[in-house]
Protein backbone atom coordinates (compact mmCIF):
# COMPACT_ATOMS: atom_id res chain seq x y z
CA UNK A 1 0.00 0.00 0.00
CA UNK A 2 3.04 2.46 1.13
CA UNK A 3 4.42 1.93 -2.67
CA UNK A 4 0.72 2.32 -4.18
CA UNK A 5 0.63 5.69 -1.99
CA UNK A 6 4.00 7.04 -3.03
CA UNK A 7 3.76 6.33 -6.89
CA UNK A 8 -0.15 8.08 -6.14
CA UNK A 9 1.63 11.04 -4.81
CA UNK A 10 4.23 10.84 -8.19
CA UNK A 11 1.47 10.90 -10.83
CA UNK A 12 -0.48 13.92 -8.65
CA UNK A 13 3.24 16.13 -8.12
CA UNK A 14 3.61 15.45 -12.40
CA UNK A 15 -0.12 17.52 -12.26
CA UNK A 16 1.48 20.14 -10.13
CA UNK A 17 -0.71 18.86 -7.31
CA UNK A 18 1.23 18.56 -4.04
CA UNK A 19 -0.15 16.02 -1.48
CA UNK A 20 1.39 13.86 1.03
CA UNK A 21 0.58 10.20 1.12
CA UNK A 22 -1.24 10.39 4.40
CA UNK A 23 -3.59 13.87 2.62
CA UNK A 24 -3.96 11.46 -0.37
CA UNK A 25 -5.31 8.76 2.28
CA UNK A 26 -7.57 11.41 4.29
CA UNK A 27 -8.35 12.29 0.62
CA UNK A 28 -9.71 8.86 -0.66
CA UNK A 29 -11.40 8.22 2.77
CA UNK A 30 -13.72 11.18 2.41
CA UNK A 31 -14.25 10.44 -1.18
CA UNK A 32 -15.23 7.07 -0.37
CA UNK A 33 -17.80 7.88 2.28
CA UNK A 34 -19.25 10.74 -0.19
CA UNK A 35 -19.49 7.61 -2.16
CA UNK A 36 -21.34 5.25 0.47
CA UNK A 37 -23.85 8.66 1.62
CA UNK A 38 -24.40 9.28 -2.19
CA UNK A 39 -23.31 6.59 -4.48
CA UNK A 40 -24.92 7.95 -7.76
CA UNK A 41 -24.07 11.23 -7.53
CA UNK A 42 -20.54 10.35 -6.46
CA UNK A 43 -19.77 8.25 -9.08
CA UNK A 44 -21.26 10.40 -11.98
CA UNK A 45 -19.12 13.34 -10.53
CA UNK A 46 -16.55 10.52 -10.67
CA UNK A 47 -16.99 9.35 -14.70
CA UNK A 48 -17.61 12.96 -15.47
CA UNK A 49 -14.49 13.75 -16.04
CA UNK A 50 -13.37 10.35 -18.44
CA UNK A 51 -16.97 11.14 -21.01
CA UNK A 52 -17.81 13.55 -23.46
CA UNK A 53 -20.85 13.88 -21.89
CA UNK A 54 -20.48 14.30 -18.54
CA UNK A 55 -24.35 14.07 -17.60
CA UNK A 56 -24.41 10.73 -19.71
CA UNK A 57 -25.87 8.20 -17.11
CA UNK A 58 -24.52 4.71 -18.90
CA UNK A 59 -23.24 1.95 -15.94
CA UNK A 60 -23.11 5.09 -13.27
CA UNK A 61 -25.01 2.80 -10.74
CA UNK A 62 -22.82 -0.48 -11.99
CA UNK A 63 -19.94 1.79 -11.45
CA UNK A 64 -21.00 3.40 -8.00
CA UNK A 65 -22.08 -0.58 -6.82
CA UNK A 66 -18.48 -1.61 -8.08
CA UNK A 67 -16.80 0.85 -5.97
CA UNK A 68 -18.58 0.22 -2.71
CA UNK A 69 -17.62 -3.49 -3.27
CA UNK A 70 -14.04 -2.91 -4.07
CA UNK A 71 -14.36 -0.50 -0.75
CA UNK A 72 -15.79 -3.37 1.50
CA UNK A 73 -13.42 -5.97 -0.07
CA UNK A 74 -10.37 -3.54 0.46
CA UNK A 75 -11.63 -3.08 4.52
CA UNK A 76 -12.02 -6.15 5.24
CA UNK A 77 -8.44 -7.25 3.99
CA UNK A 78 -6.75 -5.03 5.84
CA UNK A 79 -9.14 -5.65 8.97
CA UNK A 80 -8.38 -9.32 8.53
CA UNK A 81 -4.66 -9.08 8.51
CA UNK A 82 -4.24 -5.75 11.19
CA UNK A 83 -2.25 -7.24 13.95
CA UNK A 84 -4.26 -7.15 17.05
Amino acid sequence: MGAFGDLLVSKLGARELQMTRDQLAEYAMNDVEAMLAEPFPSAQRWLAEFRDDPKDNYMVALFADHCMCLFQAYKHAIEDTRPN
